[in-house]
Protein backbone atom coordinates (compact mmCIF):
# COMPACT_ATOMS: atom_id res chain seq x y z
CA UNK A 1 0.00 0.00 0.00
CA UNK A 2 1.28 3.44 -0.89
CA UNK A 3 0.05 6.54 0.91
CA UNK A 4 0.30 10.19 0.01
CA UNK A 5 -1.71 13.12 -1.25
CA UNK A 6 -1.93 11.75 -4.79
CA UNK A 7 -2.58 8.08 -3.99
CA UNK A 8 -5.84 6.50 -2.92
CA UNK A 9 -5.67 3.84 -0.22
CA UNK A 10 -7.64 0.60 -0.20
CA UNK A 11 -10.13 1.03 2.61
CA UNK A 12 -12.87 -1.28 3.86
CA UNK A 13 -15.01 -1.10 6.99
CA UNK A 14 -17.95 -2.77 8.72
CA UNK A 15 -19.83 -1.64 11.82
CA UNK A 16 -23.05 -1.87 13.78
CA UNK A 17 -24.56 -1.12 17.17
CA UNK A 18 -27.37 -2.98 18.96
CA UNK A 19 -29.34 -2.26 22.09
CA UNK A 20 -28.66 -4.73 24.89
CA UNK A 21 -31.40 -7.08 26.16
CA UNK A 22 -31.26 -5.43 29.56
CA UNK A 23 -31.93 -2.02 28.06
CA UNK A 24 -34.78 -3.41 26.01
CA UNK A 25 -36.43 -4.80 29.14
CA UNK A 26 -36.04 -1.49 30.95
CA UNK A 27 -37.05 0.62 27.93
CA UNK A 28 -33.65 2.34 27.93
CA UNK A 29 -32.30 3.56 24.58
CA UNK A 30 -29.06 2.28 23.11
CA UNK A 31 -26.35 4.29 24.89
CA UNK A 32 -23.64 3.25 22.44
CA UNK A 33 -22.80 5.07 19.20
CA UNK A 34 -20.40 4.77 16.29
CA UNK A 35 -19.39 6.63 13.18
CA UNK A 36 -17.10 6.11 10.20
CA UNK A 37 -16.16 8.81 7.73
CA UNK A 38 -13.94 8.81 4.65
CA UNK A 39 -12.21 11.99 3.55
CA UNK A 40 -9.87 12.97 0.76
CA UNK A 41 -7.14 13.02 3.41
CA UNK A 42 -7.98 9.67 5.03
CA UNK A 43 -10.56 8.29 7.44
CA UNK A 44 -11.93 8.49 10.98
CA UNK A 45 -13.72 5.77 12.95
CA UNK A 46 -15.20 6.27 16.41
CA UNK A 47 -17.01 4.04 18.91
CA UNK A 48 -18.53 5.33 22.16
CA UNK A 49 -20.31 3.86 25.18
CA UNK A 50 -22.51 6.21 27.20
CA UNK A 51 -22.34 5.86 30.97
CA UNK A 52 -25.30 3.86 32.27
CA UNK A 53 -25.63 6.16 35.28
CA UNK A 54 -26.06 9.27 33.11
CA UNK A 55 -29.60 9.98 31.95
CA UNK A 56 -28.49 11.63 28.69
CA UNK A 57 -25.53 9.40 27.91
CA UNK A 58 -26.96 8.50 24.49
CA UNK A 59 -26.71 12.22 23.66
CA UNK A 60 -23.11 12.26 24.85
CA UNK A 61 -22.02 9.17 22.94
CA UNK A 62 -23.41 10.42 19.63
CA UNK A 63 -21.93 13.86 20.28
CA UNK A 64 -18.42 12.53 20.95
CA UNK A 65 -18.50 10.61 17.65
CA UNK A 66 -19.26 13.82 15.79
CA UNK A 67 -16.72 15.73 17.88
CA UNK A 68 -13.84 13.38 17.06
CA UNK A 69 -14.56 13.59 13.32
CA UNK A 70 -14.73 17.38 13.38
CA UNK A 71 -11.66 17.71 15.63
CA UNK A 72 -9.53 15.52 13.39
CA UNK A 73 -10.63 17.36 10.26
CA UNK A 74 -9.23 20.52 11.89
CA UNK A 75 -6.20 19.02 13.64
CA UNK A 76 -4.77 17.28 10.58
CA UNK A 77 -4.28 20.70 8.96
CA UNK A 78 -1.54 21.41 11.52
CA UNK A 79 1.03 18.65 11.04
CA UNK A 80 3.24 19.87 13.90
CA UNK A 81 0.38 19.89 16.41
CA UNK A 82 0.44 17.49 19.38
CA UNK A 83 -2.00 14.71 20.21
CA UNK A 84 -2.70 16.50 23.48
CA UNK A 85 -4.09 19.46 21.54
CA UNK A 86 -6.25 17.05 19.52
CA UNK A 87 -7.72 15.62 22.73
CA UNK A 88 -8.46 19.07 24.10
CA UNK A 89 -10.11 19.98 20.81
CA UNK A 90 -12.28 16.83 20.96
CA UNK A 91 -13.45 17.77 24.46
CA UNK A 92 -14.29 21.34 23.53
CA UNK A 93 -16.19 20.36 20.39
CA UNK A 94 -18.05 17.70 22.41
CA UNK A 95 -19.24 20.44 24.79
CA UNK A 96 -20.57 22.34 21.77
CA UNK A 97 -22.18 19.21 20.31
CA UNK A 98 -24.21 18.39 23.46
CA UNK A 99 -25.70 21.88 23.36
CA UNK A 100 -27.79 22.74 26.41
CA UNK A 101 -27.52 19.30 28.00
CA UNK A 102 -25.62 19.06 31.30
CA UNK A 103 -22.18 17.51 30.61
CA UNK A 104 -22.42 15.70 33.95
CA UNK A 105 -25.44 13.79 32.61
CA UNK A 106 -23.92 13.00 29.19
CA UNK A 107 -20.82 11.02 30.13
CA UNK A 108 -19.36 8.59 27.59
CA UNK A 109 -16.26 6.61 26.77
CA UNK A 110 -14.52 7.15 23.44
CA UNK A 111 -12.45 4.94 21.15
CA UNK A 112 -11.13 6.28 17.86
CA UNK A 113 -8.80 5.58 14.96
CA UNK A 114 -7.79 7.99 12.24
CA UNK A 115 -5.61 7.56 9.18
CA UNK A 116 -4.10 10.76 7.79
CA UNK A 117 -2.65 9.65 4.49
CA UNK A 118 -0.94 12.94 3.60
CA UNK A 119 1.13 12.53 6.77
CA UNK A 120 1.42 8.72 6.57
CA UNK A 121 0.11 8.71 10.12
CA UNK A 122 -2.31 6.45 11.98
CA UNK A 123 -3.56 7.75 15.34
CA UNK A 124 -5.61 5.65 17.77
CA UNK A 125 -7.04 6.65 21.13
CA UNK A 126 -9.00 5.20 24.04
CA UNK A 127 -10.77 6.89 26.94
CA UNK A 128 -12.52 4.51 29.32
CA UNK A 129 -13.30 0.84 28.83
CA UNK A 130 -13.74 -1.15 25.63
CA UNK A 131 -11.05 -2.38 23.25
CA UNK A 132 -8.93 -0.94 20.45
CA UNK A 133 -7.19 -3.77 18.58
CA UNK A 134 -4.45 -2.80 16.13
CA UNK A 135 -2.82 -5.13 13.61
CA UNK A 136 0.09 -3.84 11.54
CA UNK A 137 1.50 -6.16 8.90
CA UNK A 138 0.13 -9.17 10.75
CA UNK A 139 1.42 -8.16 14.21
CA UNK A 140 -1.47 -7.63 16.66
CA UNK A 141 -1.87 -5.76 19.92
CA UNK A 142 -4.43 -3.90 22.00
CA UNK A 143 -3.50 -0.39 23.06
CA UNK A 144 -4.86 -0.89 26.60
CA UNK A 145 -4.55 -4.25 28.35
CA UNK A 146 -6.98 -5.39 31.04
CA UNK A 147 -4.96 -3.78 33.82
CA UNK A 148 -5.18 -0.46 32.04
CA UNK A 149 -8.91 -0.92 31.43
CA UNK A 150 -9.74 -1.62 35.07
CA UNK A 151 -7.74 1.45 36.08
CA UNK A 152 -9.51 3.43 33.38
CA UNK A 153 -12.97 2.01 34.08
CA UNK A 154 -14.76 5.22 35.08
CA UNK A 155 -13.02 7.58 32.65
CA UNK A 156 -15.44 9.64 30.60
CA UNK A 157 -15.27 12.63 28.29
CA UNK A 158 -17.31 14.78 30.70
CA UNK A 159 -14.64 14.91 33.40
CA UNK A 160 -11.48 13.74 31.66
CA UNK A 161 -8.05 15.26 31.24
CA UNK A 162 -5.71 14.61 28.34
CA UNK A 163 -3.67 12.34 30.62
CA UNK A 164 -6.69 10.04 31.04
CA UNK A 165 -6.47 8.99 27.40
CA UNK A 166 -4.31 6.20 26.02
CA UNK A 167 -3.12 7.22 22.55
CA UNK A 168 -0.59 5.89 20.08
CA UNK A 169 0.62 6.88 16.63
CA UNK A 170 1.96 4.62 13.89
CA UNK A 171 3.37 5.03 10.42
CA UNK A 172 0.94 4.06 7.66
CA UNK A 173 3.45 3.97 4.81
CA UNK A 174 3.47 0.71 2.84
CA UNK A 175 1.61 -1.14 5.60
CA UNK A 176 -1.41 -3.40 5.85
CA UNK A 177 -3.56 -2.30 8.76
CA UNK A 178 -6.51 -3.93 10.49
CA UNK A 179 -8.35 -2.17 13.32
CA UNK A 180 -11.19 -3.26 15.60
CA UNK A 181 -12.93 -0.91 18.02
CA UNK A 182 -15.58 -2.35 20.34
CA UNK A 183 -17.48 -1.24 23.42
CA UNK A 184 -17.43 -3.09 26.71
CA UNK A 185 -20.54 -5.10 25.84
CA UNK A 186 -18.29 -7.02 23.45
CA UNK A 187 -14.84 -6.51 24.99
CA UNK A 188 -15.81 -7.91 28.40
CA UNK A 189 -16.75 -11.27 26.87
CA UNK A 190 -13.57 -11.72 24.83
CA UNK A 191 -10.91 -14.15 26.02
CA UNK A 192 -7.68 -12.16 25.98
CA UNK A 193 -5.60 -14.91 24.42
CA UNK A 194 -8.18 -15.38 21.64
CA UNK A 195 -8.80 -11.78 20.60
CA UNK A 196 -6.93 -12.22 17.32
CA UNK A 197 -9.10 -15.24 16.54
CA UNK A 198 -12.22 -13.17 17.16
CA UNK A 199 -10.90 -10.43 14.87
CA UNK A 200 -10.26 -13.04 12.17
CA UNK A 201 -13.84 -14.29 12.57
CA UNK A 202 -15.32 -10.80 12.22
CA UNK A 203 -13.07 -10.09 9.26
CA UNK A 204 -13.89 -13.28 7.37
CA UNK A 205 -17.62 -12.89 8.00
CA UNK A 206 -18.04 -9.22 7.16
CA UNK A 207 -15.28 -7.62 5.17
CA UNK A 208 -15.62 -9.72 2.02
CA UNK A 209 -19.33 -9.05 1.54
CA UNK A 210 -20.15 -7.26 -1.69
CA UNK A 211 -22.02 -4.26 -0.30
CA UNK A 212 -21.68 -2.01 2.72
CA UNK A 213 -25.17 -2.99 3.86
CA UNK A 214 -24.19 -6.67 3.86
CA UNK A 215 -20.97 -5.93 5.75
CA UNK A 216 -22.84 -4.04 8.47
CA UNK A 217 -25.62 -6.63 8.63
CA UNK A 218 -23.12 -9.34 9.51
CA UNK A 219 -21.90 -7.31 12.49
CA UNK A 220 -25.44 -6.59 13.65
CA UNK A 221 -26.51 -10.22 13.34
CA UNK A 222 -23.46 -11.34 15.32
CA UNK A 223 -24.38 -8.91 18.09
CA UNK A 224 -28.03 -10.00 18.16
CA UNK A 225 -26.98 -13.66 18.35
CA UNK A 226 -24.29 -13.03 20.99
CA UNK A 227 -23.65 -16.40 22.70
CA UNK A 228 -22.72 -15.29 26.23
CA UNK A 229 -25.49 -16.39 28.65
CA UNK A 230 -27.40 -13.57 30.36
CA UNK A 231 -25.59 -10.83 28.44
CA UNK A 232 -27.41 -7.53 28.78
CA UNK A 233 -25.20 -4.65 27.64
CA UNK A 234 -25.37 -2.64 24.41
CA UNK A 235 -22.89 -3.82 21.80
CA UNK A 236 -21.01 -1.80 19.20
CA UNK A 237 -18.18 -2.89 16.92
CA UNK A 238 -16.33 -1.23 14.07
CA UNK A 239 -13.69 -2.95 11.94
CA UNK A 240 -11.45 -1.09 9.48
CA UNK A 241 -8.95 -2.50 6.99
CA UNK A 242 -6.38 -0.46 5.10
CA UNK A 243 -4.10 -1.78 2.37
CA UNK A 244 -3.95 -5.06 0.46
CA UNK A 245 -7.07 -6.87 1.69
CA UNK A 246 -5.64 -10.27 0.79
CA UNK A 247 -2.43 -9.70 2.71
CA UNK A 248 -3.92 -9.72 6.21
Amino acid sequence: MQTGSNTKIKLTYAGASTRGPGHKLDSIPNQDAWIFRKFSWGFVGVVADGLGSHVHSQIGSKAVCRAVVKALDIWKRYPDSTVELLLRLIHNIWLLEIGNFDPNLCGTTCLFSAGITDLNRLVVGQLGDGIVHVQLDGVSRVIADKTDEYTNLTKSIHNSMSSDWICESFSMENRNIRLMLATDGIAEDLIQSRISDFVDYVDSGSMHKKTQVEKNKFIKRMQLEWPTPMHSDDKTLLMIKVGDQNAI
